[in-house]
């Protein structure tokens, strides 16, 4: 199809040209995303699996940390060494480069990684940024649905993030974070 576009490009119609590279970027996005969703459907889950969470958390905020708009932030993590999570450690890294990814996109200064006292413990990701309505909350995660346009993505990694919370037995909340953007609330079970 991109061929195509090529062609119709050179033989001097844009218009067709644009909507057909429109159409396979589309595509190639429900692709991707269908084919993340089946690595984690079909993965095999072995109980008792032992994940570290501040090593994960650290190493992906310090890929962040290194792009455009990482860098000109504030990364705050207050995790325990000792808070192991029974998931993947592949399913914890992705999950958190999605949480931490949103958080740095929408972020005005700080991107702060916490995690709750007591049993079950949550993980807070949260950013200083604008904030969304409770309304604009309420559509997060639905699949292809972006909220922003003018930024960059693809509207689907809420949706892989709550599936992989999902298929490791926890949940994903969203709510107005205490330092003003949007808070991240996962709870996974944590290995005792």
């Amino acid at each position: 199809l991109n061929f195509e576009a090529q062609a119709l490009r050179e033989a001097g119609n844009e218009t067709s040209a644009l909507a057909i590279e429109q159409l396979t970027q589309d595509l190639a996005r429900m692709i991707d995303h269908q084919l993340a969703l089946a690595r984690l459907r079909h993965r095999s889950r072995i109980d008792g699996q032992r994940t570290p969470l501040l090593p994960q958390v650290l190493r992906v905020v310090d890929v962040l940390k290194r792009t455009r708009l990482g860098d000109k932030l504030t990364w705050t993590v207050e995790v325990g060494a000792d808070v192991v999570l029974d998931i993947d450690p592949s399913d914890l890294t992705e999950l958190l480069g999605i949480l931490l990814e949103n958080a740095m996109k929408w972020a005005a200064t700080t991107v702060r990684v916490t995690t709750t006292d007591g049993s079950p413990i949550s993980v807070l990701v949260e950013d200083d940024g604008p904030g969304l309505t409770a309304d604009e909350i309420g559509k997060l995660g639905r699949r292809g649905q972006r909220l922003d346009e003018r930024r960059s993505g693809t509207g689907i990694g809420i949706s892989i993030a709550n599936e992989i919370v999902s298929l490791n037995s926890g949940w994903l909340k969203f709510q107005r974070a205490e330092i003003g953007g949007l808070s991240a609330e996962v709870q996974i079970p944590a290995v005792a």
